[in-house]
């Protein structure tokens, strides 16, 4: 297989490859009989996907603990998974430094007996192939929850918090929990994981996504809690004009990341849902990534 190639979704016993992409490559994607080393145990966090583990697996810089996660082929999450790593790495949004994914066949996981594979097995093996989305583990000890600490201290934590507000309100990032927000109150620092549920978690297989935050006043959950910060006067006024200018800043460079990874993605997408499917999601991210969207939005802070 090659490995800069992306999974298409007519296999029989796993996914072909196709050619690799020319821009910016998306994680790569791999066997999952000869990259899934061993697994290592459940996650142990509640509100945790039932099929995210923790395993080694055998990463492009060699074998590495990894939180995994499975999804049916025809599943939106992890296309949105690669797409918002690949977008945050270029940003330098903190999300974890390594990230792969692994195409398990319906033969691959036959005789699999961990808990979490086998009920994804169960549940989506006779979909067809599985996909695994494996993210290395982040390097945090006992991390707080950006939620208790107060949503509003750790966007003063310049630029983490602020670039990840920024970069949550471009991709409609509606799952950002207390569990996918670990935070360094030592270090000032705040990290991104689970991002399946983009576009407000709509399905942009089926139709152009619809802009929720425009029809219906609906912000993600960070900007949300900036916005009551501000209005609270938890944010004094000259802080919270710096703020908004910060989030004007990051927001910007978001149209030249997604040009640096558009022709990987849309490949991507199309080879697995369709040309319309990829038009849709880009469609988003493009209107989203426009100075005129990022004035819209930042206004209801103001």
């Amino acid at each position: 297989m090659d490995n800069t190639s992306p999974v298409v979704p007519s296999v029989s016993n796993a996914p072909s490859p196709v050619g690799a992409p020319k821009a910016r490559s998306l994680p790569l994607v791999e066997r999952y009989s000869t990259h899934y080393v061993r697994y290592n145990g459940p996650i142990g966090q509640m509100g945790a996907n039932q099929t995210t583990h923790t395993a080694e697996v055998l990463f492009p810089e060699g074998p590495g603990l990894a939180v995994v996660k499975a999804f049916p082929l025809k599943d939106k999450g992890w296309i949105n998974e690669a797409l918002a790593w690949t977008l945050g790495t270029e940003l330098e949004v903190g999300v974890p430094p390594t990230a792969m994914l692994l195409a398990a066949g319906p033969d691959d996981l036959i005789n699999a007996q961990e808990p979490e594979l086998l009920l994804a097995r169960n549940q989506w093996g006779s979909l067809g192939p599985i996909v695994l989305w494996c993210a290395s583990r982040l390097d945090i000890k006992q991390p707080q929850l950006v939620w208790p600490v107060g949503w509003e201290r750790a966007v003063m934590s310049k630029p983490f918090g602020r670039r990840l507000a920024a970069f949550d309100a471009w991709l409609g990032n509606c799952d950002r929990i207390a569990q996918n927000a670990p935070y360094w109150m030592s270090r000032g620092r705040i990290a991104a994981i689970d991002h399946e549920r983009l576009a407000f978690n709509q399905d942009w297989c089926r139709g152009v996504p619809i802009h929720m935050d425009k029809l219906g006043g609906i912000l993600t959950h960070l900007m949300s809690a900036i916005r009551d910060a501000i209005a609270k006067k938890k944010i004094k006024t000259g802080e919270a004009k710096a703020l908004i200018a910060d989030l004007v800043q990051f927001s910007d460079t978001h149209a030249a990341a997604l040009a640096a990874v558009l022709e990987s993605s849309e490949k991507l997408v199309t080879d697995n849902f369709g040309t319309a499917a990829a038009a849709n999601l880009h469609t988003f991210l493009s209107e989203r990534a426009s100075r005129d969207f990022i004035n819209e939005r930042l206004e209801q802070l103001r």
